[in-house]
């Protein structure tokens, strides 16, 4: 008997992440994540306060298809 993989996203739940749990998606260290985000390299992000960035499943997804090496 294989063992079900859960989903590193856990779609059931918000579809907003913060920057750890994109961190886990993506599979990076989280402050790679807020790096790119302070240079504009990295996905879209929405800031709810100050140092609270979060970001949307559907975005996040949509910027990792358009860094697909050619």
């Amino acid at each position: 008997m294989t063992e079900e993989k859960q989903p590193i996203w856990p779609r059931g739940s918000t579809p907003w992440g913060n920057t750890a749990e994109v961190a886990v998606y993506l599979r990076v260290n989280p402050s790679t994540l807020s790096r790119l985000r302070g240079t504009g390299e990295g996905p879209p992000w929405v800031a709810v306060t100050a140092g609270t960035p979060r970001y949307h499943i559907d975005d996040v997804d949509e910027w990792l298809r358009s860094r697909k090496a050619r």
